[in-house]
């Protein structure tokens, strides 16, 4: 098979049996037979069923992309805790390749070629502080803080404090994140930032 009309697709951070089918020209049942022996000989990923990422780029995808990866890999979900207060510069402890997310469904993971993709369940009542970036949503540094506080205090989190810029939190932001939050983890966010 030519492998080389898969090419079509590469540039797109993730594709399905079906968009493989269309861009070879073969039946679905084809294509999937095709993708799983791919997979097999280690040139695609596999993330989940019928979800697939193009091997020998994959080292090379941005933060960006990995995080529109994780957007579609649970709906809904956004990028928060560790990796979201690495990437907005609040901590020192930057992960480079784990994806840490918080989504309404069960807390699951996701591996392909080195990187693993973590979802970590809230409340609905607690989904929220995230902005809309270029094809993802990623929590604000402060409700990404207090997203870490939260699970760390449900002991299903591990919160590396020390690494954190504590004083590059913005004081009114962080009292308006805790607003839904139980007492216990806005008592344990205000004795951490000391506010």
């Amino acid at each position: 098979m030519d492998l080389s009309r898969l090419e079509r697709i590469r540039a797109k951070p993730w594709f399905t049996a079906a968009d493989a089918a269309r861009a070879l020209g073969l039946r679905r049942a084809s294509a999937r037979v095709a993708v799983s022996r791919w997979c097999r000989r280690g040139l695609l990923h596999r993330l989940k069923h019928d979800f697939y990422v193009y091997a020998p780029d994959w080292s090379s995808r941005s933060i960006e992309e990995r995080f529109r990866i994780a957007a579609f890999l649970r709906v809904p979900s956004y990028v928060s805790l560790q990796t979201a207060l690495g990437y907005h510069g609040v901590s020192t402890q930057v992960q480079r390749d784990v994806v840490e997310s918080v989504c309404l469904r069960r807390p699951s993971r996701h591996r392909a070629g080195g990187a693993e993709f973590r979802f970590h369940k809230t409340r609905p009542a607690l989904f929220g502080g995230f902005t809309r970036e270029d094809g993802f949503f990623i929590a604000t540094p402060e409700k990404a803080l207090v997203d870490a506080v939260h699970l760390t205090q449900w002991g299903s989190y591990a919160l590396d404090a020390a690494a954190l810029s504590l004083r590059r939190f913005d004081r009114g932001k962080l009292l308006a994140a805790l607003r839904p939050y139980p007492r216990q983890t806005a008592d344990a966010v205000r004795s951490l930032c000391r506010i």
